[in-house]
């Protein structure tokens, strides 16, 4: 999908969605009537943004196995990934405000991820993510950057904006605390950092209800 579209879906998709992106935007959330909570539920399936080089991808929800695959130019956010997420990645930005499966960033060799970490162990999944993260290839760095703090939440604002993700806005609305960010990057080796949940999500723990229909700018 090239640059200039943008693909807004209502509802879930399978696997592969995203295969390819060229600079296009993709933007997924659940019907409005869904009354699950959405960063607990699986909305899209496994290989997302396989192969893909560029654009945006904005999903409010989990998405399965090996999200971001080869991923080497697209910027996205999600609200939690199952195994071998950001596997041989080499390039983009990857923001994962959830949970993340096993064997994370394996064969990864450029491009950023910054991963929330909600667990007192350094990381989610329930045992740490410094204990799901495959440090092969990467290391572990605390999200400290002001330069990458403020592009967080840029990209934050944008996936409220869009998807009207109740669990985006706090750290959209009130920012990350410098010391109290998480973050897997790559700069000259691929980096992975993980700490405690920001304290602008503790402030937004509260369910809010979502605006709808959420912004659909392109």
């Amino acid at each position: 999908m090239p640059k200039g579209i943008t693909l807004t879906l209502e509802g879930d998709a399978n696997d592969y969605l995203g295969k390819g992106l060229s600079g296009g935007k993709i933007v997924l959330f659940p019907p409005r009537e869904a009354t699950f909570v959405a960063e607990e539920n699986v909305i899209t399936g496994n290989v997302a943004l396989y192969g893909a080089t560029s654009g945006e991808a904005y999903i409010r929800g989990m998405a399965g196995e090996r999200f971001g695959v080869r991923n080497s130019g697209v910027s996205a956010v999600v609200e939690g990934v199952g195994d071998h997420g950001c596997e041989y990645m080499t390039g983009g930005r990857v923001v994962v405000i959830g949970k993340t499966g096993r064997n994370f960033a394996a064969g990864m060799s450029g491009g950023i991820a910054y991963v929330l970490d909600e667990s007192g162990e350094g990381g989610a999944a329930g045992g740490g993510f410094e204990r799901v993260c495959n440090k092969e290839m990467v290391q572990l760095f605390p999200l400290s950057d002001p330069s990458e703090i403020a592009e967080i939440r840029r990209l934050l604002e944008r996936h409220v904006e869009y998807t009207a993700s109740p669990r985006a806005e706090p750290c959209s609305t009130n920012g990350i605390p410098p010391s109290a960010g998480s973050s897997a990057s790559s700069r000259t080796t691929t980096a992975a950092s993980s700490r405690r949940r920001p304290e602008c999500s503790r402030k937004g723990s509260r369910r809010r209800k979502p605006r709808w229909p959420p912004s659909r700018r392109t």
